[in-house]
C-alpha cells in the first residue's frame, strides 16, 4: 500500500521549503550554541591561567630555591664566594673536603661568626 500524504500536492510544494528552512534554522541555532559554549570554556580557561600566573608571579618556585637565594645573598653581603667558605670550613675542621654542590647556610653563618668584617681568607 502506497504512503498517502495527508496534504494536497499543491500545499506540499509550499510547505516543504518552509519546513526545510525551519529545520536548517534549528541546526544553525544548535551550532551557534555549541560555538558559544566552546568560547565560554576557552575564556574560562584563559581567566584561570591568568589568575594562576598572577598568584605565582614574583614568588620563589619552592622552599629550596628560597633557601638558596638566602645563602647567595648572604655570601654577596659578606663579599666572599662559596668556594672561599668551603675552603675555610676545611681548614677550620668543619668538613673533610671541599665538595661540589650547594653550600649549607650553617657554614656561611659559621664563616660570618669567625670573620665578622667579612674579610677574605
Amino acid at each position: 500500500m502506497p504512503l498517502v500524504h495527508p496534504l494536497p500536492p499543491a500545499l506540499v510544494e509550499v510547505v516543504s521549503p518552509v519546513y526545510q528552512t525551519e529545520q536548517r534554522l534549528r541546526q544553525l541555532k544548535e551550532l551557534r550554541s555549541r560555538i558559544d559554549r566552546e568560547i565560554r570554556d576557552i575564556e574560562a580557561e584563559e581567566a584561570y591561567r591568568a589568575r594562576k600566573a598572577a598568584q605565582t608571579k614574583g614568588q620563589p618556585r619552592s622552599r629550596r630555591h628560597k633557601a638558596e637565594d638566602r645563602v647567595t645573598k648572604h655570601l654577596e653581603r659578606l663579599g666572599v664566594t662559596a668556594h672561599d667558605v668551603k675552603a675555610w670550613a676545611v681548614t677550620a675542621g668543619l668538613t673533610d673536603t671541599v665538595r661540589r654542590g650547594r653550600i649549607k647556610a650553617e657554614l656561611v653563618d659559621a664563616y660570618e661568626t669567625a670573620h665578622p668584617t667579612g674579610a677574605r681568607p
